[in-house]
């Protein structure tokens, strides 16, 4: 995975293991585009509000996740990391 736009300003690159290369090809924008959530036009990516209201905030629900924002994933997500020996400037990257 390409992380263009990083804190530091550096392109960084992350591998996937195999399990989360099987789950990003599982979205149907795998086959049409480089997003894995692409804008109607397909250009660019989905528009963050866009994303929130459309795709993120009917997932919670479905997986009975409320009340869950995503400022609560970020912060599961980045403790996962650390608990798997994960340095500090790689969380920070991938945050």
């Amino acid at each position: 995975m390409t992380l263009s736009k990083t804190k530091s300003g550096k392109v960084q690159f992350v591998p996937l293991n195999a399990e989360a290369q099987e789950l990003l090809r599982g979205f149907p924008a795998w086959e049409y585009s480089t997003w894995v959530f692409p804008s109607k036009t397909l250009g660019s990516h989905m528009d963050t509000y866009s994303f929130y209201g459309r795709i993120f905030c009917p997932a919670a629900e479905k997986a009975k996740l409320e009340p869950v924002t995503w400022h609560t994933l970020g912060h599961t997500f980045a403790s996962r990391l650390a608990m798997n020996s994960q340095n500090e400037s790689t969380i920070a990257a991938l945050l």
